[in-house]
């Protein structure tokens, strides 16, 4: 059996780099580490609700926007001979929103800005450009989390000291949208009974947005997956984006029904829960879905998010990324909601 040879001067005797926060000395560093240079994020950063309407620019902070209606059907007769009697003339309903500033700010030491352009920090070559990427992204993921959540128009909110005050746009709970009460996990009756009200009122919807457990709830109830539904009653019609590789690519699940074809899509932003809510209010945070014509919803930009550097007042550089934005919804009767919807927990 072969043995260590005497006084042989190894790796082990130079040391391992082993990093003082570990338990390590600085005396037991010796042999330099390879450190990997690429930094891996994997927090959510998908804004898909953001994704899917249009943008369109708002020249103020506050719009105006008016609906109008038909009036009702009528199956009387026209008699012989009638004399000209003017309708009644239904009235235009005028809705409105305000804008909403987010920001995010950052602050660098001049000492660790220099270190990341001296290449001496992995995997950054420019620590203030870094922070600001990451800015950005926790800001489009502040907007799109604040559209789907608990919010009324507040024009302005007059706070005290450490307060926030200022306008609060409205979120699509605040307007008069379509309801269904689903009270419970998501089934195909409370589905479809809330995309017939809709269809009844002229809507098209052509979106469900769902939070990821309530998508996976959909693909067990109409797919026949855990043991569930059986597939033979699938109205879930699933499609694989071309790729390069057939076997792989990006999964698109159609529902198909009496009244047309919708595009699930699942957003991480939508609150969630797996009990019932003993408030069932669309109006407060309570866990809901959303099916929505998506022609019907406009993404107003009053300014759109940006980078605003400021100047240091100390050794550091510092700046913030801002947007102020707001949302639109051109009739209530496109957006639909299937409020208090619990999912399984699997």
């Amino acid at each position: 059996m072969a043995t260590f040879p005497t006084n042989a001067w190894s790796s082990y005797g130079v040391g391992w780099p082993v990093s003082i926060d570990s338990g390590g000395t600085a005396s037991a560093v010796g042999n330099k580490e390879y450190f990997e240079g690429q930094i891996t994020i994997i927090s959510p950063k998908d804004t898909p609700f953001l994704g899917l309407v249009s943008k369109e620019p708002w020249s103020a902070p506050y719009q105006e926007w008016p609906i109008d209606t038909l009036a009702a059907t009528s199956t009387a007769p026209s008699f012989e001979g009638w004399e000209f009697e003017a309708g009644a003339l239904s009235g235009r309903t005028r809705y409105s929103n305000v804008t909403q500033a987010f920001h995010r700010g950052l602050l660098v030491t001049r000492r660790q800005q220099q270190m990341s352009q001296r290449g001496v920090t992995q995997g950054v070559g420019d620590e203030y450009r870094y922070q600001l990427g990451k800015k950005l992204l926790e800001l489009n993921r502040d907007l799109e989390a604040r559209t789907l959540a608990n919010g009324t128009a507040v024009v302005s909110a007059s706070g005290t000291t450490g307060t926030a005050s200022g306008s609060r746009m409205g979120t699509l709970r605040a307007f008069p949208i379509v309801v269904t009460n689903v009270s419970g996990a998501w089934g195909t009756a409370s589905y479809l009974n809330l995309h017939r009200k809709m269809d009844e009122l002229g809507a098209d919807p052509d979106t469900l947005l769902v939070s990821s457990g309530v998508k996976s709830d959909i693909s067990q109830t109409l797919m026949g997956l855990s043991g569930s539904a059986s597939a033979a009653n699938n109205s879930l019609r699933r499609i694989t984006q071309a790729s390069t590789d057939k076997r792989w690519g990006a999964i698109i699940d159609i529902l198909e029904d009496d009244f047309g074809d919708v595009m699930v899509v699942r957003d991480r932003w939508l609150p969630t829960a797996s009990a019932t809510a003993s408030s069932t209010a669309l109006a407060n945070d309570a866990p809901a879905y959303f099916l929505f014509d998506r022609n019907m919803i406009k993404f107003g930009v009053f300014n759109p998010p940006e980078h605003k550097p400021l100047p240091p007042n100390g050794d550091y550089e510092r700046g913030f990324v801002v947007a102020e934005v707001s949302l639109k919804v051109l009739h209530p009767s496109c957006v639909g909601a299937g409020m208090n919807v619990t999912q399984t927990l699997i």
